[in-house]
């Protein structure tokens, strides 16, 4: 397996790190009587939004994107507590879980529907292939857990993600960073913006990254798993009057990876020795477009915001699944196109003062995706796939605050969605296939699914630094329609209903912060997922729950030093879920971590040395819904050290420093559990300049 020659010794690189820590604590003991108020590198608890009604909100500052090495949303969910994300399939289009709830993990048979929305600089992505683009000089990024359908048009039942970049100015900005490490990894990242006309200006971000994969061929003693990213970016930024702006925003993104890997995930050794193909590929694109215009008036703003996406993906792995059923093979060859477009119109207040807070908008999301699947070695259903899906969104929402007394406030809020599903597919058999009973199929059906989600939450202002809220939301996802494939029927919207108790802290400059939740969720027809090659299986459980507690806390004890603890635990269980494979009733809910808890710290010198440092625990978690597949809890150790003066810096890193193995899902292939394994220890050297 190629490494870097460079920082081939752990030992000794880890032994450069402990003595850079201790180095820092020295310094930390020469300044413990100096006090300043905290500057929040962290999640921040509470909201960050005034205008948004209360509920949990993590927010992550650019800060810690830089010194933590994020550029995707997937990476800076992984910082969240009762959040949890997959990979497994796809490289290119994650999965989440959040508190009770999961998303279905093979986006391309669901048309890329989404559990979790996602906003960059305010436009939305309506499914989740345009959730894992490269994030380019973030400014904040914002997780708001929970429906929020009521302030947000992108449909959602999970939470949605809200990043904002820095606006391009009349400033001359820039900054440049180049990464090198395990694996022949390889990142280099620039962005530059400034004026063009004293009203026009610009903003350019680019990124490439690749590295050989962390796999080793066992016949060949080859690296495989590569991943190779182009991405890049463009804003105008228009300012025509005080109260008219404009943004133009266009990007491109362009993957080319190895298939994603299998394994049993029973292995405990080797778990990274597979066999690879030569000819296996996995590769595709993306580029959008957005435009925006925004008035603003006298405590209230309107949004107008249109995009349009398209995303293509090609994959073709002619060992599928050979480490499973050693040494057969199930190969496997997809191709997928998708079109989107959304229209959002919002008007909203901006004076956090005012008596009356409230938002409201139109949303429209269109989405047509196309999937040619072929597959051998099913019997009868070996043979391709074609499908087709029109995907129509409209939703009309808003919601409103308002104090009574001093110390109450409350809100309220509604939102109407109609989405129209119209679902075409054909199965045609291989001649095989045919000679032991395959038939061709041929389906084509349309469905609408309609709700009516309302929000209520109230809030109790005990001093201006402790605040204490209650909010009731409902979310909804819309059900879907059966494919022309082995197992596939149609399944019915699930709906949630998400109660939440919690309490935010601040005390004096900031130095300490608390946050706590209590929540509880009741599901119907909780939409749970089953593996199937020849196509998608989902099946609703009538009644499912879960329940659980999160908290955080960030101390600020002395200049240059930040220190966090989040922790979250969830009980999710299936209440009533009888199905044609089994009766899951009383079971864990699947892909649900019973727990989690980040830990770690930063802390920056007089002279120009840091340190980061990020603990990160994942709790046990059932990999199936008949809790016959299990993987115990595990910890993932990430260190940073740096030297910066001025407008540049150096930077080791150490990302699972302790080469923790574990894997991200577990699917049951024919019975047979088959697991895709985390990513191991990567050491690597950063250089940094800006101006």
């Amino acid at each position: 397996m190629k490494k870097s020659a460079n920082l081939r010794n752990p030992t000794k690189a880890a032994s450069l790190l402990a003595a850079a820590m201790v180095a820092v604590v020295v310094e930390a003991k020469a300044n413990e009587t100096v006090m300043e108020p905290m500057v929040v590198v962290g999640y921040s608890p509470g909201r960050v939004d005034e205008t948004i009604s209360p509920s949990t909100v993590e927010t992550i500052r650019a800060d810690v994107f830089k010194d933590s090495g994020i550029v995707t949303a997937r990476e800076a969910l992984d910082l969240i507590p009762n959040v949890a994300v997959n990979q497994a399939d796809s490289e290119r289009a994650s999965s989440f879980s959040v508190r009770g709830s999961h998303e279905i993990t093979f986006h391309e048979f669901t048309g890329g529907r989404a559990g979790v929305g996602f906003y960059l600089d305010d436009v939305p992505s309506s499914d989740a292939f345009g959730r894992d683009l490269a994030l380019f000089s973030v400014e904040r990024f914002s997780f708001y857990k929970g429906p929020h359908g009521t302030a947000f048009g992108a449909p959602n039942s999970m939470g949605v993600i809200d990043v904002v970049t820095q606006a391009p100015d009349a400033k001359l900005r820039g900054d440049a960073s180049y990464t090198y490490g395990s694996y022949e990894l390889n990142q280099a990242v620039a962005h530059v913006s400034g004026p063009i006309q004293p009203n026009l200006f610009f903003g350019l971000d680019g990124l490439y990254a690749r590295d050989e994969g962390w796999y080793e061929d066992r016949t060949t003693g080859d690296s495989y798993g590569k991943h190779e990213i182009t991405s890049g970016r463009m804003r105008l930024r228009w300012l025509p009057t005080d109260q008219l702006e404009i943004n133009f925003i266009a990007g491109m993104d362009h993957h080319d990876d190895d298939p994603v890997v299998y394994v049993p995930s029973d292995r405990t050794n080797d778990r990274y020795k597979v066999v690879s193909s030569p000819d296996a590929y996995a590769d595709g694109g993306q580029n959008y477009q957005s435009l925006q215009a925004l008035w603003k008036g006298d405590g209230w703003q309107v949004k107008s915001i249109t995009s349009r996406r398209v995303s293509e993906f090609d994959d073709d792995d002619p060992v599928f699944l050979r480490e499973i059923f050693d040494p057969g093979v199930l190969p496997r060859k997809r191709e997928q196109d998708i079109t989107t477009w959304t229209q959002e119109i919002r008007v909203e207040s901006t004076d956090p003062d005012a008596p009356w807070r409230w938002r409201t908008g139109l949303f429209f999301g269109y989405r047509d995706s196309t999937l040619d699947h072929y597959m051998l070695g099913l019997g009868p259903w070996e043979g391709a796939n074609e499908l087709d899906y029109r995907q129509d969104d409209y939703a009309l929402y808003g919601e409103l605050t308002h104090p009574v007394g001093e110390q109450l406030e409350l809100s309220a809020g509604l939102r109407l969605q109609i989405l129209r599903d119209h679902t075409s597919s054909t199965f045609n058999p291989t001649p095989f296939a045919e000679s032991i009973g395959g038939v061709p199929v041929k389906l084509d059906e349309h469905e609408n699914f309609k709700g009516v989600l309302p929000m209520a939450a109230a809030s109790w202002k005990w001093t201006d630094d402790q605040r204490s809220y209650f909010r009731f939301s409902t979310g909804q996802q819309p059900g879907g329609l059966a494919l022309a494939a082995a197992g596939s029927t149609d399944y019915d919207t699930e709906r949630s209903y998400h109660y939440e108790l919690g309490h935010d802290s601040s005390f004096p400059d900031q130095a300490v912060q608390l946050h706590a939740a209590l929540f509880y969720t009741a599901y119907r027809d909780y939409q749970s997922f089953q593996f199937n090659p020849a196509g998608q299986t989902i099946f609703n459980a009538d009644r499912a729950h879960a329940l659980g507690a999160e908290g955080e806390i960030r101390l600020g004890p002395f200049r240059g030093l930040e220190l966090y603890l989040g922790a979250g635990y969830t009980k999710a269980k299936f209440d009533e879920f009888d199905t044609p494979v089994g009766d899951f009733s009383g079971n864990t809910i699947n892909n649900i971590p019973v727990c989690t808890m980040n830990v770690g710290g930063e802390y920056r010198t007089s002279w120009g040395g840091m340190i980061r440092l990020d603990w990160r625990h994942t709790g046990d978690i059932w990999f199936n819904e008949a809790n016959t597949v299990k993987q115990d809890g595990y910890t993932l150790l990430d260190l940073r050290i740096g030297y910066e003066r001025d407008n540049y810096g150096a930077y080791l890193f150490a990302r699972n420093l302790l080469n923790t193995e574990y894997y991200t899902n577990t699917y049951l292939f024919q019975g047979l559990p088959a697991a895709t394994p985390g990513i191991p220890r990567i050491i690597g050297a950063e250089l940094r300049a800006s101006f």
